[in-house]
Protein backbone atom coordinates (compact mmCIF):
# COMPACT_ATOMS: atom_id res chain seq x y z
CA UNK A 1 0.00 0.00 0.00
CA UNK A 2 1.22 3.49 -0.85
CA UNK A 3 1.69 5.37 2.43
CA UNK A 4 1.31 8.73 0.68
CA UNK A 5 -2.42 8.12 0.31
CA UNK A 6 -4.57 7.35 3.33
CA UNK A 7 -8.08 6.04 3.79
CA UNK A 8 -10.52 8.09 5.87
CA UNK A 9 -9.80 5.95 8.91
CA UNK A 10 -6.03 6.23 8.47
CA UNK A 11 -6.22 9.99 7.82
CA UNK A 12 -8.35 10.56 10.92
CA UNK A 13 -5.90 8.58 13.04
CA UNK A 14 -2.94 10.42 11.47
CA UNK A 15 -4.51 13.80 12.31
CA UNK A 16 -5.77 12.74 15.74
CA UNK A 17 -9.45 13.40 15.03
CA UNK A 18 -12.58 11.38 14.33
CA UNK A 19 -13.73 10.50 10.83
CA UNK A 20 -16.69 12.82 11.43
CA UNK A 21 -14.34 15.73 12.05
CA UNK A 22 -12.41 14.83 8.93
CA UNK A 23 -15.63 15.00 6.92
CA UNK A 24 -16.55 18.36 8.45
CA UNK A 25 -13.12 19.71 7.53
CA UNK A 26 -13.57 18.41 3.98
CA UNK A 27 -17.06 19.86 3.65
CA UNK A 28 -16.65 23.24 5.32
CA UNK A 29 -12.91 23.96 5.35
CA UNK A 30 -11.75 22.65 1.98
CA UNK A 31 -9.72 19.69 3.20
CA UNK A 32 -8.60 18.12 -0.08
CA UNK A 33 -9.51 14.53 -0.84
CA UNK A 34 -10.28 12.44 -3.86
CA UNK A 35 -12.72 9.67 -4.51
CA UNK A 36 -12.61 6.79 -6.97
CA UNK A 37 -15.86 4.88 -6.84
CA UNK A 38 -16.60 4.29 -3.17
CA UNK A 39 -12.98 4.72 -2.09
CA UNK A 40 -11.98 8.04 -0.53
CA UNK A 41 -8.30 8.88 -0.17
CA UNK A 42 -6.37 11.73 1.42
CA UNK A 43 -2.86 12.68 0.41
CA UNK A 44 -0.54 12.84 3.43
CA UNK A 45 1.20 16.03 2.24
CA UNK A 46 -2.19 17.73 1.76
CA UNK A 47 -3.14 16.80 5.34
CA UNK A 48 0.11 18.29 6.63
CA UNK A 49 -0.44 21.50 4.65
CA UNK A 50 -4.02 21.74 5.92
CA UNK A 51 -2.88 21.39 9.53
CA UNK A 52 -0.13 23.96 9.03
CA UNK A 53 -2.58 26.44 7.49
CA UNK A 54 -5.20 26.11 10.20
CA UNK A 55 -2.72 25.92 13.05
CA UNK A 56 -1.19 29.18 11.85
CA UNK A 57 -4.64 30.79 11.50
CA UNK A 58 -5.58 29.62 15.01
CA UNK A 59 -2.35 31.01 16.48
CA UNK A 60 -2.92 34.35 14.71
CA UNK A 61 -6.47 34.54 16.06
CA UNK A 62 -5.30 33.63 19.55
CA UNK A 63 -2.70 36.41 19.44
CA UNK A 64 -5.36 38.99 18.53
CA UNK A 65 -6.96 38.48 21.92
CA UNK A 66 -3.80 39.93 23.54
CA UNK A 67 -4.37 43.34 21.93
Amino acid sequence: MNQNYLTSSEAAKYMGVSESTLFIWYRYHDLPRFQIGNVIKYQRTALDEFLDKYTEAYEDRKNWSKW
